[in-house]
């Protein structure tokens, strides 16, 4: 196995049929890379927003009556909560813009 293929084998951002033979990549297979890098990055922030909420939690749990350690873990929770919202909310908005060109492209 070549290195080119271990690497399209873990992150398959790039199209199977462009790595076989590059000469053959088209505008459906970049359209097909974006999705899948975009898709790819949306993983990313789900253990993110998991780790900040526990910290978060754990702040407020431990807080002991601290009104300032209390309040620090319920900001945490709350940033965690607008991030996965922002990320999320941009998904939303790719897919709809997605799917706007690709029927007026396909049409």
């Amino acid at each position: 196995m070549t290195a080119q293929n271990f690497l399209a084998s873990i992150f398959p951002l790039v199209p199977q049929r462009c790595v076989a033979d590059p000469t053959v990549c088209g505008w459906s297979d970049f359209n097909g890379f974006i999705a899948n890098l975009f898709n790819l990055l949306l993983w990313v922030p789900i253990p993110i927003v998991t780790l900040v909420s526990m910290y978060g939690g754990f702040l407020m749990i431990t807080s002991g009556g601290d009104e300032g350690k209390f309040k620090k873990g319920k900001n945490a929770i709350f940033a965690a909560v607008i991030g996965a919202a922002i990320v999320y909310g941009a998904e939303i908005i790719y897919s709809l813009v997605k799917g706007g060109l690709l029927g007026t492209l396909g049409s």
